[in-house]
C-alpha cells in the first residue's frame, strides 16, 4: 500500500484487491480525501485507468476513464504488489483463526 508520502500525480502505480494475477495500472491525478486519524493513514484520489489487460474475468473500468481509489490496494511495482498480497493473506488468516478458535 502506498503512503500520502509516496502519492505523485502522474504516476502509475498497481491496483489490485484480487492479489497479483489480476490487477491494473492507473495514472495518479490528485489526492480528493484524507481519513483524519485512520490508523492506516487511508487517503482517496483519483486516477485514470492505463491498462485493464491483467483483470481476470472481471468488467473493469475502460481505458481512459477516471475513478475513485483509496490507498488500500494501491502498489508502487508488481514486486510491492505480491508482498502486499501475501501480507494481506496472512492477516486474513489470522483473523480468521481467531475467529473460529475464539483467541
Amino acid at each position: 500500500m502506498i503512503t500520502k508520502k509516496e502519492f505523485e500525480p502522474g504516476k502509475q502505480y498497481y491496483y489490485s484487491d484480487f492479489y497479483d494475477k489480476s490487477y491494473s495500472i492507473i495514472k495518479a491525478l490528485e489526492i480528493t480525501k484524507t481519513l483524519k486519524g485512520h490508523p492506516a493513514g487511508i487517503f482517496y484520489f483519483e486516477a485514470e485507468t492505463i491498462d485493464n489487460s491483467n483483470i481476470d474475468n472481471k468488467v473493469f473500468h475502460a481505458i481512459g476513464s477516471i475513478h475513485s481509489y483509496s490507498n488500500s490496494f494501491i502498489y508502487n511495482s508488481i514486486d510491492d504488489l505480491r508482498a502486499g498480497s501475501e501480507n494481506y493473506k496472512k492477516v486474513q488468516i489470522a483473523l480468521v483463526e481467531k475467529l473460529y478458535r475464539g483467541k
